[in-house]
């Protein structure tokens, strides 16, 4: 599940928006980066870093964060938005467990029934 996201987040960050893309609005708004607004950039790989560092945080819910999620483009904003609602099951976050187990548990059973 994390090479999965990672490989998603980091495709459609680097695919950037198409509209953003296009001719016609760059000649209106001149903007060169479209995918690069709150994004890490001391190596100059923001997308990159950025697309793993917010996969992997939010697969272990550790809290620590180097761009905001909001910032992403819209379908590699989905890969940490799925991460946070798995319930750190990718690596064993802070109340995975028993607890975790049980919730699966539980869901499995009434959509089995």
């Amino acid at each position: 599940m994390f090479l999965i996201g990672v490989f998603v987040a980091y495709g459609f960050e680097q695919a950037g928006i198409p509209y953003l893309q296009s001719s016609v609005f760059r000649r209106r708004q001149h903007q060169a980066k479209p995918a690069a607004t709150w994004k890490e950039r001391k190596s100059g790989s923001g997308s990159r870093n950025s697309a793993l560092f917010a996969t992997a945080t939010t697969g272990a819910s550790c809290g620590a964060v180097n761009s905001m999620h909001d910032s992403f483009t819209p379908l590699a904003g989905l890969v940490p938005l799925f991460n946070i609602m798995t319930g750190e099951v990718i690596f064993g976050g802070v109340g995975a467990g028993l607890y975790g187990i049980l919730l699966y548990c539980i869901i499995a059973v009434f959509i089995a029934g």
